[in-house]
């Protein structure tokens, strides 16, 4: 069994502290859509379309933690986990306070499901970029990273 590497770099992004109103204002949405099924579907169907859409908004209530390895990245969120290898990245796209590393060579529907989007903050934005640049550096005769 091999030792697990060291990160790179490591952080942690929370939205709901960041930006709370915005979840103040999906729970309101949540709450009203709730009202609207249990007048339209009756309380089972508000139950339980009105518990999906809590759902949704895990991304805003549980923190995300970035981890950059030497040989891939990796982004965990409560249970959910997702990793990517460096190797893997085709294309990366640099954009205000994210970066998209995907698997795809152009612009693709399942970027949102097999790429990995690395929120950054003003204080650590520069660092991410100085590794992904790093590590995706492209092969001489290869296009190099979007920005």
């Amino acid at each position: 069994m091999t030792a697990e590497k060291e990160p790179l770099l490591t952080w942690q992004v929370h939205l709901w502290r960041e930006e709370p109103r915005k979840g103040l204002a999906g729970i309101g949405g949540v709450l009203l859509v709730g009202a609207l099924l249990w007048a339209v579907q009756g309380p089972a169907g508000a139950l339980l379309l009105g518990g999906a859409l809590l759902l949704s908004l895990t991304p805003l209530f549980l923190p995300q933690e970035y981890r950059l390895y030497p040989d891939r990245v990796q982004v965990q969120q409560g249970l959910r986990r997702q990793t990517l290898a460096w190797q893997e990245v085709r294309r990366v796209v640099r954009g205000e306070g994210r970066i998209l590393l995907s698997p795809f060579p152009a612009p693709h529907p399942l970027e949102g499901w097999r790429g990995v989007v690395l929120q950054t903050r003003r204080e650590n934005t520069t660092a991410i970029w100085q590794v992904v640049v790093e590590r995706t550096r492209p092969p001489a005769g290869e296009p190099a990273a979007e920005t």
